[in-house]
């Protein structure tokens, strides 16, 4: 439809506007539109180089394998129109779609139209210079990538920074690497800025989205599916002088259909990121936030969620071991507690909050929401300082077993506060937690105030007798102030 659109606006133009006699009857690329008075006339191709479409390259796009061996009789003759092909092998859909981008490129940047149907793409697209957009038609633009182990978008990986990359509203689907989970990511970015992914699905990948080194990210309504790997890879090698920032995500999904590693995982010099309505299901981990260079200074800081929601997680919803001010405003963070025999029972705590020996794990603060619906533990602090968790409930914890985890796990941490919120068992559900709040010797400068309690079975607090850890002005279960 907008391929056909696009040839009758033409036909417009050669018929109505101003225009010079053509050099060859046959040959419109001559003819000139008449543009606003004062500004120099462009030929028509000039004139629609600034959007191009993969049909225009040769692209099929029909669902069905077409490869160059099918349209020429050698390498030769394929590498004429096509001089970036190396086999007779490799599908027409692919090399359309890489022509399209080598001509943006040598525009300095254009839109590429992949309207609608279903392209073969067999090898890794490349994207190496700045401007470069490649709209789609949504559900009807399917990119269908069949190589186990290639990426399907790599982008960037110049010496030089490049600029202004836009994917939207495409599909792109797999036929291998959910399967081998050999390697390979479907969109693979390293140093460029201002990239925007906007409505675009990704399903049966082995790794979705990788962004290293990245400046001025927005991703909005992207959900990734069944993948192995990760979901969003956010990272920086500090060792490298590497540094992401600015990267800003809403309704935002990844779902790893129990197989999947994590959700997002944020390691290194990653820097001021937003995450409006993000929802990340049935991974391995939901969320991590590390520092695996073990830097002292470039670890993940500035990271605020609001409204995260993860469910089905067979270790954890949120793993914290390193960072540096990290918010979630009333997340709902659940796990599913060995629901599905796929996690292998292994579900820890819902919220993992751990010491960064080499950085710091610092200024976490959780404000609103839920947490719980785990087999251990809602929460487990084992480090960190200035840790605050305020006006939130932490219920349907200790799943494994009858009085075999409290709903609060505090082993270790500085200056943490617990303040208006619920923790322990709600109504309607089976009292299983051994305290609502569990407090060991080696936590200092603790204080609870201001929580309402719900019945555990050996009781509400217990505390390692640490000097420095006061629990007051808190409603006990029993409906008594203390």
């Amino acid at each position: 439809m907008l391929e056909n659109i696009r040839h009758l606006l033409l036909s417009f133009l050669i018929a109505f506007v101003g225009m010079a006699t053509p050099a060859h009857a046959q040959d419109a690329s001559n003819y000139t539109v008449t543009p606003v008075a004062g500004v120099a006339s462009r030929t028509l191709a000039e004139h629609t180089a600034d959007t191009i479409s993969i049909f225009d390259q040769g692209a099929k796009c029909d669902g069905s394998s077409h490869p160059l061996s099918g349209l020429y009789g050698n390498l030769a003759a394929a590498q004429a129109v096509y001089p970036f092909v190396t086999t007779l092998s490799s599908q027409v859909d692919w090399a359309a779609l890489q022509s399209a981008v080598n001509l943006a490129q040598s525009h300095f940047g254009a839109t590429i139209l992949v309207p609608y149907g279903n392209c073969q793409i067999d090898n890794q697209v490349t994207i190496t210079s700045n401007g470069v957009q490649i709209q789609g038609g949504s559900r009807q633009t399917v990119l269908t990538f069949t190589s186990q182990t290639a990426d399907d978008f790599k982008i960037g990986y110049q010496p030089s920074q490049i600029a202004i990359v836009k994917l939207s509203d495409l599909y792109i689907n797999h036929t291998q690497k959910h399967v081998s989970g050999s390697g390979g990511t479907s969109i693979n970015i390293k140093n460029v800025s201002e990239i925007e992914i906007n409505n675009v699905v990704i399903d049966h990948a082995n790794n979705g989205i990788l962004l290293q080194q990245v400046n001025d990210v927005q991703l909005d309504h992207v959900n990734l599916n069944d993948h192995q790997g990760v979901g969003l890879y956010l990272y920086a090698n500090p060792s490298a002088g590497e540094r992401s920032d600015g990267l800003v995500f809403s309704n935002f999904v990844t779902n790893g259909f129990f197989r999947g590693q994590a959700g997002l995982l944020i390691d290194g010099a990653v820097y001021s990121v937003r995450c409006f309505t993000c929802v990340l299901l049935q991974e391995q981990n939901a969320l991590i936030v590390q520092n695996s260079a073990h830097s002292s200074s470039a670890y993940p800081q500035f990271l605020f969620f609001y409204g995260m929601e993860t469910d089905g997680e067979g270790n954890a919803s949120v793993v914290i071991n390193s960072g540096y001010r990290i918010q979630f405003i009333n997340p709902e963070l659940s796990n599913t507690s060995c629901t599905y025999s796929a996690q292998g029972c292994s579900d820890g705590s819902t919220l993992q909050i751990n010491n960064d020996p080499f950085g710091a794990t610092r200024e976490i603060q959780l404000i609103g929401g839920r947490v719980g619906n785990s087999r251990q533990a809602a929460v487990s602090i084992q480090g960190g300082s200035e840790i605050s968790l305020l006006g939130t409930t932490f219920n349907d914890a200790s799943k494994t077993g009858v009085n075999t985890f409290p709903t609060l796990f505090i082993n270790g941490g500085d200056h943490i506060l617990i303040q208006n919120s619920r923790i322990g068992t709600m109504q309607g559900e089976t009292k299983r937690c051994t305290y609502g709040l569990a407090v060991s010797s080696a936590v200092t400068n603790l204080l609870a105030t201001g929580n309402s309690f719900g019945p555990c079975v050996s009781g509400d607090v217990t505390t390692g007798g640490g000097i420095t850890t006061h629990i007051i002005n808190n409603l006990r279960s029993d409906g008594t102030y203390s």
